[in-house]
């Protein structure tokens, strides 16, 4: 993102917000509520535009073409699906409407279920799934045009320790041996402290960190402390 702000019914959501998530490694996006991190991805998926400053999905410019979109999978906030069909007709239906062809979309339809650790409940109804199944089938769903860059916004809310920790090795596994570049935002700062390289802090709608996670943790024993001695006022520069 460069220098992009949005404004609403005169509220500042953004303010000259810039940042570069970097190829191949795992992003944390970290903020009180209300900081703007859910504007900033709406932004970065083409669902909202930004009232000024440029939005780039692999160097394509997205408040232009949707062109960018193609390199990504999303979810945000909750995933929604048909209750009444399985896991996998929805996959199919969604499939559909990402133009798969059929054969193709059947072969990636059984992949991604096996990668999110659902083989064998693909045939269950949605309202058969838990909280942590439906938070998997998201990211099942958001894999399925096999992209090179995944955002997630807070796909741990509401899971118990089980389904944060199936979560979280799923998405260490998207990373290291699917390669892929992955945005997550979360206010469960442990759970990314163990798989995020790098970090942005964003407060009021401005980006007051962002830097590997050394450097973060130069402020703080733990995720947290860091996190909070930078929210008492401490801007810093950009830090690599």
């Amino acid at each position: 993102m460069e220098n992009v702000s949005k404004t609403i019914k005169r509220k500042k959501l953004l303010s000259n917000v810039s940042f570069e998530v970097m190829g191949g490694e795992i992003t944390g996006f970290i903020g009180p509520n209300g900081a703007g991190k859910t504007t900033t991805i709406k932004i970065l998926t083409g669902l909202i535009r930004p009232s000024s400053g440029t939005a780039y999905v692999n160097g394509k410019d997205i408040s232009k073409s949707l062109e960018g979109l193609k390199d990504m999978g999303a979810i945000v906030e909750y995933p929604i699906f048909y209750s009444y069909l399985t896991g996998e007709e929805n996959l199919r239906v969604l499939g559909m409407i990402d133009n798969l062809e059929k054969r193709k979309r059947e072969e990636r339809i059984k992949e991604v279920i096996e990668l999110v650790n659902l083989k064998g409940r693909e045939k269950d109804k949605i309202k058969e799934y838990s909280l942590g199944m439906k938070q998997r089938l998201g990211i099942a769903q958001a894999l399925l045009k096999d992209p090179e860059i995944l955002i997630l916004d807070e796909p741990t809310n509401g899971l118990d320790p089980l389904g944060m920790k199936e979560l979280r090795d799923i998405i260490v596994k998207i990373n290291k041996e699917y390669k892929k570049t992955i945005f997550i935002s979360s206010h469960l700062l442990d759970e990314l402290q163990q798989i995020c390289d790098n970090f942005i802090i964003i407060n009021n709608g401005e980006i007051l960190f962002e830097g590997t996670k050394q450097s973060l943790l130069k402020k703080g024993e733990k995720l947290e402390d860091a996190f909070l001695n930078i929210l008492r006022g401490e801007k810093l520069d950009k830090i690599i």
